[in-house]
């Protein structure tokens, strides 16, 4: 049997236990409060992130390497063109008229073909794909490159990747190269 002055010592270490317990949930539920408070506060900010992380990759897209070590010519610097799928001419091919290419247009000159080096990034889409080949010179708009893609059975096959097109390759070709 417990003495009067134990179940008072008893009595006063429940209470302390019971004390303590309650301060542990305290500090926990006001832990959960105030991170609670802290994602509420900043709720636009954490759900526009992905969006933002989106549009850097899709901006970082005209950042890529231009350096020779990075991107070296094609066939020979003397092809007419640049790593990034851009044609400059060369002094011989200059005031040609060269209309030909993927557009469907005849070549009115005599200059040869030149190759032209298209980065399509991971992801892109098919809009997105058509506007690189578009400032390629290989299609005049996004529905000719989209109506030719239909055309070869292509949706959802385009690649990413690094491709040379030759700018009198037609349409479907141009789909068939960066299919492959």
């Amino acid at each position: 049997m417990l003495t009067e002055n134990h179940q008072g010592e008893f009595a006063m270490k429940k209470i302390k236990d019971i004390f303590y317990d309650l301060n542990d949930i305290l500090v926990a539920l006001i832990i959960v409060v105030a991170a609670a408070f802290v994602i509420v506060q900043n709720i636009d900010t954490i759900m526009a992130y992905p969006s933002i992380v989106y549009d850097e990759i899709q901006n970082s897209e005209y950042d890529l390497p231009t350096d020779y070590a990075e991107n070296p010519p094609l066939e020979g610097a003397d092809n007419g063109t640049t790593g990034a799928g851009m044609n400059i001419p060369n002094s011989d091919q200059q005031g040609s008229g060269d209309g030909g290419g993927a557009s469907g247009h005849e070549g009115t000159g005599t200059t040869e073909p030149v190759n032209h080096s298209v980065y399509i990034a991971s992801g892109s889409t098919g809009e997105k794909i058509a506007d690189t080949l578009i400032k390629a010179g290989l299609f005049e708009s996004r529905q000719e490159f989209l109506d030719a893609v239909t055309a070869a059975g292509a949706e959802g096959k385009l690649q990413a990747g690094n491709f040379t097109i030759p700018s009198d390759a037609t349409p479907a070709e141009v789909v068939s190269i960066i299919t492959k």
